[in-house]
């Protein structure tokens, strides 16, 4: 069997095993969007530059549209934040009633108006400090007294929260990429969006690997094999730091307001990458019975690490 590997240095590495000795790897050039580098692959695809094309639009206006820090002509989250009521393009509403609703989905382990505690602990951590606990006491109650209010395309953002779809536009973007490439027939790729978001594909007889990183040292979690699913991760790795022997990370438990204890490392296994992204996140804030609840009740799977092992993974799942 001839073994064609893409090693990707991030939370979720690749590899495609192929049955076929004709298998053409048809690299395209990466994507720097969403604070990240998507790499999309195709395999033995006519004409793949086009679809390339198409999907590097796509995370281009989610990533406009979704923006936290810059306006897109008073259309995007910066300036529903900023204004507090707009006139949303047909992909900002969808967005945003998307991502209302699937949170209004998780009993409160998710929420879209963390915008303002996110960026208290993000500050803080990139200082070595922790935020005041009369500060989050503060803050928690802004976000639960905020909501949206939707007006045919109108959105009025009520109360004195921000919305951040940080833990959710990525996947949403990697997910509407897929819905194009399924209208089109395309059915042999992989779009590694970063080191949190994968969906790819099925090429015949062929199955992808995927190796799922640990977040705090060397070596991998596991190996997934399978075709035609999306992968979403969620860690503390690239925003953390350590006081006092505590590990303080950005995602935060919406709950409590501090950084979510209970994993260092959630996957989710599905077939929609918006799903798998919100849901890697909610899950980090959810202690394990209740996740593994969750799991079950949404039919989804997952893998849940911490402290250097495998805490929990669904039975459906070939490790």
């Amino acid at each position: 069997m001839k073994r064609v590997f893409i090693f990707i240095t991030m939370l979720i590495s690749i590899a495609v095993l192929s049955a076929c000795n004709s298998l053409k790897v048809q690299t395209c050039s990466p994507i720097i969007t969403m604070s990240t580098t998507v790499e999309v692959t195709f395999y033995n695809v006519d004409d793949y530059q086009t679809h390339y094309n198409e999907i590097k639009k796509i995370y281009h206006e989610v990533d406009r549209v979704s923006s936290y820090y810059e306006s897109n002509d008073n259309n995007s989250i910066y300036d529903l934040n900023l204004n507090r009521t707009i006139e949303a393009s047909d992909l900002l509403y969808d967005l945003l009633i998307t991502a209302n609703s699937l949170s209004n989905d998780i009993d409160s382990y998710f929420n879209i108006y963390m915008g303002r505690i996110s960026e208290l602990w993000k500050e803080a951590i990139s200082n070595n400090t922790v935020v005041d606990l009369s500060i989050i006491e503060s803050e928690l109650d802004i976000m639960n007294n905020t909501h949206l209010n939707f007006d045919e395309k109108t959105i009025t953002l009520v109360g004195d929260g921000n919305i951040d779809l940080g833990g959710f536009a990525k996947g949403y973007a990697t997910q509407k990429a897929k819905e194009y490439l399924d209208s089109v027939g395309v059915d042999s790729f992989l779009i590694n969006a970063g080191s949190s978001n994968v969906v790819f594909g099925n090429k015949n007889n062929d199955v992808f690997r995927i190796a799922l990183s640990k977040p705090y040292s060397k070596g991998n979690i596991t190996i997934i094999e399978g075709t035609n699913m999306a992968i979403g991760s969620s860690s503390g790795k690239y925003q953390n730091t350590v006081i006092n022997g505590i590990r303080y990370h950005h995602i935060i438990d919406p709950k409590t307001g501090y950084p979510a204890d209970y994993f260092d490392n959630v996957n989710v296994i599905a077939n929609d990458s918006a799903l798998c992204d919100m849901y890697s996140t909610a899950l980090f804030s959810m202690p394990l019975e209740n996740a593994i609840e969750f799991a079950e009740k949404n039919d989804i799977e997952i893998i849940l690490f911490k402290d250097d092992e495998i805490v929990y993974y669904s039975e459906g799942l070939k490790l």
